[in-house]
């Protein structure tokens, strides 16, 4: 890494210790928006299978797209996609088991913003005592931001697939907000 590397790193790390002050806020006007609006509520469901199943289905359909139409790059660009989304998944899995913070839902009750970090290591149950996995990052978030990166660079000549590719993650990872 260069020393705008670090200094990029820094900034990074700095403004995610800074919206640590502010996640109770931002978790409680969430709330209240997504129990005030329905649209909201029902469009942010939705989005959010795109940074999970779909997201996949969607790789693969790339990738037969590249086999059939024998397009190297379509195809070259789709098993980089895949590599950093399951690297995206590795790398998030570690996180949430080193961060140790509690999903909202694990309370039983939707309506209070109660963010906790507990620590490494920590096993979490929801509302009905099913297992459930930490919440810091966002694996949706993670693996769409991943992915994103691979088509944007890869594509960066048409400048409209970077803007969707970045503009696709970024509204996942505000559905699981």
């Amino acid at each position: 890494m260069t020393g705008k590397d670090w200094g990029n790193a820094g900034k990074f790390a700095a403004l995610t210790i800074a919206l640590g002050f502010a996640d109770k806020l931002i978790q409680s006007r969430a709330i209240k928006l997504r129990n005030n609006n329905p649209a909201v509520k029902s469009t942010g469901n939705y989005i959010s299978r795109f940074g999970a199943v779909y997201e996949a289905y969607t790789l693969a359909g790339f990738g037969l797209y590249g086999i059939i139409a024998k397009n190297e790059k379509v195809k070259t660009t789709t098993l980089l996609a895949t590599q950093a989304y399951i690297t995206g998944a590795l790398v998030e899995t570690v996180l949430k088991t080193l961060t140790g913070r509690r999903r909202p839902n694990t309370y039983g009750d939707f309506e209070e913003a109660q963010p906790t970090f507990k620590g490494p290591f920590q096993k979490f149950t929801d509302a009905n005592g099913k297992r459930s996995n930490g919440s810091f990052p966002s694996g949706h978030s993670t693996v769409a931001f991943a992915a994103a990166t691979i088509f944007a660079v890869e594509y960066k000549s048409k400048s409209i697939i970077p803007i969707i590719a970045y503009s696709s993650a970024t509204l996942i990872g505000l559905s699981r907000i």
